[in-house]
């Protein structure tokens, strides 16, 4: 009894040691999960706070644009100047582009027709050529006699 006894404590032993190895994995795992669940949603608000100020500094870009073009601000800076005319440039080509364009549906291309060819049907002629150099002479079965026969049914 105590051989029986002994595989019995071992196998229990085993098995305790199988679950407490498998809860450390699963609660390792939970931890590193939640860890990078965080370090995503920091980067992700990360991300909106860059895009609302990039929105904030557009909108303050345009409605300055706006005061200098009513003549309500002057702008004192040459760079400033400068960049304000070149974005009345990339306005007006944007006009001028959008004027040529057409707002309405595109149109599909019309389908091509494709008409036969002379060399299809050399390819055909080809591969006709091809199957007939392959045949092989195939020697004709002899009929078995009825001693054959008998022998090949039991």
């Amino acid at each position: 009894m105590d051989i029986f006894g002994g595989f019995k404590k071992d196998i229990e032993d085993g098995i305790k040691q199988g679950v407490d190895a498998v809860k450390s994995t699963a609660t390792m795992v939970k931890e590193k999960a939640e860890e990078l669940t965080e370090k995503g949603k920091t980067q992700y608000h990360l991300y909106e706070l860059k895009n609302k100020g990039q929105k904030q500094r557009a909108l303050l870009g345009e409605k300055l644009r706006e005061l200098v073009k009513t003549k309500k601000m002057k702008v004192a800076n040459e760079e400033l100047n400068k960049l304000l005319s070149a974005i009345d440039k990339t306005d007006e080509a944007i006009t001028k582009l959008a004027g040529k364009v057409s707002v309405s549906s595109p149109q599909k291309p019309a389908a091509k027709v494709i008409k036969p060819t002379a060399k299809k049907a050399i390819v055909k002629k080809a591969i006709v050529k091809k199957a007939a150099v392959k045949k092989v002479a195939v020697k004709k079965a002899t009929p078995k006699s009825k001693s054959a026969k008998a022998k090949t049914s039991n």
